[in-house]
């Protein structure tokens, strides 16, 4: 057994001796004491042999000819002494047995049993033994000209199968399976098949898959070859597979080997000797692999149970090797073998230990060992030292176990068990040490930062300590927790403050806290900028087209700023530093016609952006148009000037409304003042505009004050002037005293003037603010009629005009 040098053990029935050998099948040393176990009569060879599942008992079955009357037991071999067992009593048998068969629970033994010559019917049975003592032996028997030959059982053991030869749709024996249900007492005939693959044998093994799904029996075909039938237990679907050699259908028993291996002997027949010959097939593809020879005259095999080994008894015990399909080992266990059997389970074996742990106070940790061993393994988790069973965890039945939360260090350990009897492997001590309990302590403070508006800042804490660790975050100065941040309870906090906040952490466990710094958020926004578009020469942009963009660029934080005016022509921007910026920039001669309209000015597109130091940026559009002098008719003082140019929208969502009005003016001198105050306004015609993407006639009018009481348009009124004029000049040369000449040519040019067409009338005084006479460049810009208009882009026009002072 498993605490013994013995274990695992085989054991071999001795025809000539009439005992048992044992040996170990790890070494193949032979371990019996004085070669091999005796038993109650000296005259009765053994006949067969079974290792109940848990390995506690090996059950044999012999023949007692000592009288003239044969007897037949079935007595028990304790294996944890190999000696015959004391707690078991010999079962008397009905007739001589060939074969045992123990249930998967080990409660029965289902011995096959042939009639003596003596008696009527020469059938084989099955005598079924209950060996937990509680029900009387039963019977099985065969029907008429049927022959039941060897049993095996399903693997959860509600089933029997038999194999036999019967008279299932034929009126001659052919090869079947009986099935019948196990666990019922008497047991009871569920179906009977016949097996199609086959000819009538009365020699035949059958076996059953370690997962119940394939019958496997022992068949023969006409051809006189050794094969096996593959049957589903849930289709009754057949796959036969034969080997090549000839030789009957083998009653020696079938092994199968966890990985799938099978594994059946018989004799060539054809051999003078009676070799014997072990096949070889394979479960997954139902197919046969292949013969290997091992000694002569086979009449058993058994495989240990780790499917490593199968032993085949012929002439000698062979141990053949599933892996490579050689001979390894003779083992001389018996003078004359007849019969053997493996123990046919794996004691639990620890293959992997609970490892030591170490874990925060009031934590919980997860132990995990794995174990070896015939299936199902069974597992029971201890508290307290290896071997120490008086303290089980409830419910703690699994290869891991979670702790509950720990406040001291504890050992632990696992107890595995399977089938195996007195098989049980024990862990070693895995103990679980329990940090001291301590309070929150902060080793990163969370810290300040400066963004920009609307950009996310990220705040975070590290802190150590008996987990859990619990945070809050709070806006103010550390320590003041009126203003609770809601929801926030993690090592990081995401905010995205309108202004600039202060914010700080507590972290909390069971045995105190700790309270952070406070850390700032520091908003910044980026600089703000205006832009006026302003005219500066004292010409009549006749030659030189130059213009100034006075950017005024502020910063929130105060931080200096860095601004560039970019002119829309491909041509150098222009840098400076804020707040005050005003370059000037000369552009060529625009063209009447750059956007495709009739007398329309070309647009430039001028941006100017601002940047600070903290890389806090702004970019603005400000459409500008130029105007030639050409366009602007000059005026007198007192006068209005109108004209026309083509203009689109450069605003984001056109259609808009806008009005039309005069900003700055830059006088003869290059002075810029305010428009107004030299008496000029601006308006178009009609005063309510619509712009939209496509340019559009607009028609705008420049109104100045004055004397002149009419507007001079280009064409006719000069030229009648002129031809006035003459008429004047020889008057002047009657009236020459010197005090009446200026009335003279003024009584003389008045009555000409008027009967001109359209000329104006001398008003009777030159009013205060009148607009001073020279050259003027206005700046005209649109303005939304709705202040809400969403995306709104204002239009500036550049626009030359030339105003005379009335004599």
């Amino acid at each position: 057994m498993p605490q013994t040098s013995t274990y695992p053990c085989v054991y071999v029935l001795d025809g000539e001796l009439q005992g048992i050998g044992v040996f170990n099948s790890s070494n193949n040393k032979v371990i019996t004491s004085n070669g091999e176990i005796a038993y109650s009569s000296d005259s009765a060879p053994p006949d067969a042999i079974a290792v109940t599942p848990d390995n506690a008992l090996a059950y044999f079955a012999y023949s007692d000819n000592s009288s003239s009357t044969p007897a037949y037991f079935l007595e028990a071999i304790d294996t944890l002494t190999n000696t015959l067992s004391s707690n078991v009593a010999p079962t008397r048998l009905s007739a001589q047995p060939y074969q045992i068969a123990i249930s998967p629970d080990g409660s029965q033994a289902w011995v096959m049993e042939t009639a003596p010559p003596s008696s009527v019917s020469l059938s084989n049975f099955i005598e079924v033994i209950d060996l937990q003592g509680s029900a009387a032996p039963n019977r099985i028997d065969a029907g008429a000209n049927e022959q039941l030959i060897s049993v095996a059982f399903s693997p959860d053991g509600v089933y029997a199968y038999v194999a036999s030869d019967c008279l299932v749709g034929s009126a001659t024996p052919h090869p079947c399976v009986h099935k019948y249900r196990a666990n019922s007492n008497p047991a009871q005939l569920v179906s009977e098949t016949r097996v199609a693959g086959g000819v009538f044998d009365s020699h035949a093994a059958i076996a059953v898959s370690s997962d119940g799904t394939y019958l496997i029996r022992s068949v023969s075909d006409i051809k006189e070859r050794l094969g096996l039938a593959f049957i589903n237990t849930v289709t009754n679907v057949e796959t036969d597979a034969y080997a090549g050699t000839i030789g009957a259908a083998s009653e020696n028993g079938i092994a199968i080997a966890p990985s799938g291996k099978i594994f059946l002997a018989a004799p060539n027949l054809f051999s003078s000797q009676r070799q014997t010959n072990i096949f070889e097939f394979d479960l997954s593809s139902l197919s046969y692999v292949g013969t290997i020879a091992a000694g002569t005259d086979p009449n058993a095999l058994t495989i240990t149970a780790d499917g490593n080994t199968v032993y085949v008894i012929a002439d000698t015990v062979y141990a053949v090797d599933t892996g490579t399909g050689s001979v390894t080992a003779t083992v001389d266990a018996a003078t004359s073998p007849v019969g053997i059997a493996a123990m046919p389970s794996i004691e639990p074996g620890i293959v992997t230990q609970p490892a030591d742990q170490t874990i925060e106070y009031g934590q919980t940790a997860t132990l995990s060992a794995a174990a070896s061993g015939t299936p199902p393994l069974a597992y029971q988790w201890y508290q307290g030292a290896s071997g120490n069973t008086n303290t089980p965890v409830p419910n703690a039945t699994g290869s891991s176990f979670t702790t509950p939360p720990l406040t001291v260090t504890t050992n632990y350990w696992v107890r595995v068990n399977n089938v195996v009897a007195n098989g049980a492997a024990a862990s070693r001590t895995a103990a679980v040490t329990v940090k001291p309990l301590t309070r929150p302590s902060i080793t990163q403070q969370p810290g300040s930062t400066m963004v920009a508006n609307g950009t996310p800042a990220t705040l975070s804490v590290t802190a150590t300590g008996t987990p859990p660790l619990s945070y809050q975050w709070y806006t103010g100065n550390s320590g003041n927790t009126a203003n609770l941040v809601q929801g926030a309870t993690e090592s990081s906090l995401v905010v995205t403050p309108a202004v600039t906040t202060s914010y700080w952490v507590r972290v909390t466990n069971t045995a105190g806290q700790a309270d952070s710094n406070t850390a700032t958020v520091a908003v910044n926004s980026p600089p703000t900028c205006t832009l006026a578009m302003q005219g500066t020469e004292t010409s009549k942009f006749m030659t030189n087209y130059t213009v100034r963009a006075a950017a005024n660029c502020t910063d929130p934080q105060g931080s200096p700023t860095t601004v560039t005016v970019a002119w829309s022509d491909q041509r150098a921007v222009s840098t400076g530093s804020g707040p005050v910026f005003d370059p000037t920039h000369t552009y060529s001669s625009p063209s009447q016609t750059c956007n495709g309209g009739p007398a329309l000015p070309c647009l430039y597109d001028i941006q100017v952006s601002a940047i600070d130091q903290l890389g806090l940026s702004v970019n603005l559009s400000y459409p500008t148009e130029v105007i030639t002098a050409s366009l602007i008719p000059p005026v007198f003082s007192g006068q209005s000037s109108t004209f026309t140019v083509y203009l689109a929208s450069p605003s984001k969502h056109p259609p808009e409304q806008v009005q039309f009005v005069c900003t700055t003016a830059t006088e003869p001198d290059g002075t810029v003042v305010q428009a107004s105050s030299i008496g000029i306004s601006c308006s178009s015609i009609p005063p309510v505009v619509t712009l939209s993407r496509a340019a559009v006639p607009v028609t705008l009018q420049v109104t100045t004050i004055g004397k002149a009481a009419a507007q001079i348009h280009r064409g006719t009124s000069q030229l009648l002037v002129a031809l006035c004029l003459p008429g004047c000049i020889a008057l002047l040369f009657v009236f020459r005293r010197r005090r009446i000449w200026v009335c003279v040519l003024f009584l003389c040019l008045s009555p000409f003037l008027e009967d001109c067409g359209g000329g104006f009338k001398v008003p009777p005084a030159q009013p205060s603010n009148a607009t001073p006479a020279g050259n003027y460049q206005l700046t005209i810009v649109d303005q939304a009629v709705d202040p809400n208009e969403d995306g709104f882009v204002q239009l500036s026009l550049i626009v030359p005009i030339d105003v005379s002072e009335t004599q």
